[in-house]
């Protein structure tokens, strides 16, 4: 990478040594921040009062943002691309700035005569995760960016991904393997992105177990043998779906007590199937060695019998004696 990034410098310079334009502006950016160029029309009082006004940002022969009463941007920046035409002045910003932004860019009147050139540098300093974890048919994309020059065509890059350190993904002259094979299946690439942005990320759906592995990212065209892409690797794993072991799924805790409190079981479902009648019926329950108590006699009531019983006799007695009865 770093030799990729030593001849795309000395090409820019060099390009920028054929620039006749007297405002030169060198400048270095960090990858995914912003940066505004501006050309100022008033600075050339030979031109500024000339019609028709047709003033221009352009990247190596590609349109950034064209101004000629309505502003018109270039295809590979018209999503991250935002330009005012303020006093003269022609302004657009990049947001954010990609590693493929590094470039020369001249600011042109009528696409003929450079009014400004400002060449930019970007700083390959890695912004996100690199350290990947997923659950099973989970979705993923594994970073991967790269310098793609706006002079060139897609079909002119390649880009290559290996899992494991064996091939896994391969896009050819921009176009994936036809007929891809079964490790394509769940796996794509963007041409969009790679063509706009240098992104040469990998797209994962419907994650499986087997996914888990450390993913890198070569690329090229036709000018330079395939380098790493940036990060230099990312870390996958694919987690399956597991309840903690620590929580008994058939348990719920009572916050009112710090007993759990027990979902019904089967056994307790047989029983009551059993059993019908017993519903609602009150059974005591003897606590295991009490002893019986006995109830005690009722001698009131044994007494009132008893003198009832004497009396009938006393006056039966002597009727049945005298043959009354």
């Amino acid at each position: 990478m770093k030799v990729l990034c030593l001849a795309l410098t000395v090409i820019l310079f060099s390009a920028a040594a054929l620039v006749s334009a007297q405002d030169v502006q060198h400048v270095t950016v960090d990858f995914w921040k912003n940066f505004t160029l501006t050309c100022d029309l008033t600075m050339h009082t030979d031109i500024a009062a000339q019609q028709p006004l047709n003033i221009s940002w352009e990247a190596m022969g590609k349109d950034v943002v064209r101004y000629d009463g309505n502003m018109h941007y270039g295809s590979l920046f018209q999503n991250r691309a935002s330009a005012t035409w303020d006093d003269g002045k022609l302004s657009v910003t990049l947001h954010p700035v990609v590693l493929s932004d590094a470039d020369v860019y001249e600011c042109l009147w009528h696409g003929r005569k450079t009014l400004r050139t400002v060449i930019i540098t970007v700083l390959e300093t890695y912004y996100e995760e690199d350290i990947f974890v997923r659950y099973v048919n989970d979705s993923v994309r594994l970073p991967c960016w790269g310098i793609i020059s706006k002079s060139r065509t897609l079909e002119k890059v390649s880009v290559y991904w290996k899992k494991n350190g064996k091939d896994l993904y391969s896009l050819v002259g921009g176009r994936p393997p036809n007929p891809p094979s079964f490790m394509y299946n769940n796996a794509f690439m963007s041409q969009d992105l790679i063509q706009e942005y240098g992104e040469l990320s990998l797209f994962i759906e419907n994650l499986s177990p087997e996914d888990t592995g450390t993913y890198k990212c070569w690329y090229s065209d036709d000018n330079f043998a395939a380098v790493p892409g940036i990060p230099g690797s990312v870390e996958l794993t694919v987690l399956d779906y597991i309840l903690p072991t620590e929580i008994d799924p058939f348990v719920v805790s009572d916050n009112s007590s710090s007993s759990p409190t027990s979902y019904p079981t089967m056994a307790d479902q047989e029983q009551e199937e059993v059993w019908p009648e017993m519903q609602g019926t009150s059974v005591p329950e003897t606590s295991p060695g009490a002893e019986e108590t006995v109830p005690p006699l009722p001698w009131v009531r044994i007494g009132i019998i008893s003198g009832v019983l004497i009396i009938t006799a006393l006056v039966m007695g002597p009727l049945v004696a005298m043959g009354k009865i």
